[in-house]
């Protein structure tokens, strides 16, 4: 009976050996493209999980509606790459490019970039961020600016509860060039929740809409 023992912890100390070498050789490679194509590399970073964002978020609402009775919504393939997108192409240059400057004009002041982050760049993101993505859904330019009027404060209140906690914690620990990949770790909760909130609030305008056909 002891030599099976054996056998079996000899395998399972080789299985966590190629599992760690499997983590350090992607955090190599990780690490050798932020040398070599930062932006990019960020920017594809980005791109995956605010897709993946959104694709939790579909999941779990449609999971929440397999009930009986109950109408399910097809997984919407456009929506999640609109978020990927977004992630791609505005949420990681733009992250790439602010944490520098924050990290240049003040690299010992901790809470001094915290503050600016969250009071000057947290609502402009946000706000950019849905308009693009409403606008890509068919929101018109004459309503966009009431929508986002109704909708960015609690957005960006929602955003302080859960990214300036965050952010304490990368800029104190985080190396600089690990930082926009850390906030991606953190926005795939973040996604989700943008991802809920713009559908909700789609869900709220085909409601008024319907109320209010002359207004169309």
């Amino acid at each position: 009976m002891p030599r099976p023992t054996k056998r079996c912890t000899s395998s399972s100390k080789m299985n966590n050996k190629k599992n760690d070498s499997i983590i350090s050789a992607c955090v190599h490679w990780y690490s050798t493209k932020l040398d070599t194509h930062p932006i990019i590399t960020k920017s594809l970073t980005s791109g995956l999980i605010s897709g993946g964002g959104d694709f939790v978020c579909q999941a779990l609402t449609q999971s929440g509606k397999e009930t009986v009775g109950s109408d399910k919504e097809e997984f919407d393939i456009q929506r999640t790459g609109r978020f990927a997108a977004l992630g791609a192409f505005w949420v990681g240059p733009a992250l790439h490019y602010w944490y520098n400057i924050l990290f240049r004009a003040l690299p010992n002041h901790v809470v001094a970039r915290v503050v600016l982050d969250q009071s000057v760049f947290a609502p402009i993101s946000c706000t950019t961020f849905l308009s693009i993505l409403w606008t890509w859904e068919g929101e018109k330019l004459s309503t966009l600016g009431t929508r986002l009027q109704n909708n960015i404060p609690s957005i960006v209140v929602a955003n302080w509860v859960l990214w300036i906690p965050a952010q304490m914690i990368n800029f104190k620990f985080v190396r600089v060039e690990y930082q926009v990949l850390f906030s991606n770790a953190v926005a795939l909760i973040w996604n989700a929740y943008l991802s809920y909130s713009s559908k909700r609030t789609n869900s709220q305008k085909l409601e008024n809409d319907k109320e209010s056909p002359g207004l169309l």
